[in-house]
């Protein structure tokens, strides 16, 4: 082992400017290496996250909220469209007078369903402006003819690209 020390060192000791433009190449070829590793990482997590072609993302088919006795037949999905766009889409019986609770959101929400009638596989879209620095409800409370009691409906995280 201190043979290879020591040949490294005569080697560093001899060094003159001619070496120069080789070890700029060495040290070039290993940037682009670096680089390359790089966008390919960020490109699996990309593929792992579903890739670039899915226009909705549904998260609520795999986190179901817990639901009463009088819910039973009610079945709400969320899903993010785009942006701060989403959209509510009911998969049980017709359901009149919907209501969102706004007071989770602090203003952040939009065009929330009020005293809305949404029929089987109908839905109603909505606006909701995540930002950092607020922590928002991660479900939305719904409310209808029939069923007083809140029922909480899960909002899918955005993925930012």
């Amino acid at each position: 082992m201190d043979e290879i020390f020591e040949w490294v060192k005569g080697k560093a000791a001899s060094l003159d400017w001619g070496d120069v433009p080789g070890w700029l190449g060495g040290v070039g070829l290993g940037l682009v290496a670096i680089v390359i590793g790089v966008i390919g990482i960020r490109s699996q997590k990309r593929n792992d996250l579903g890739g670039d072609d899915l226009p909705e993302i549904q998260v609520s088919d795999l986190v179901r909220s817990q639901r009463g006795a009088a819910d039973l037949n009610a079945q709400w999905d969320i899903t993010h469209v785009r942006g701060v766009v989403y959209r509510l889409r009911n998969y049980g019986p017709d359901v009149t007078g919907l209501t969102a609770d706004e007071r989770p959101f602090g203003g952040l929400a939009r065009d929330l369903p009020q005293k809305a009638d949404v029929p089987r596989g109908g839905s109603v879209e909505f606006r909701l402006v995540q930002v950092d620095q607020m922590t928002t409800s991660g479900e939305l409370w719904l409310t209808w003819d029939g069923q007083d009691e809140p029922v909480a409906v899960p909002i899918p995280p955005v993925i930012h690209r």
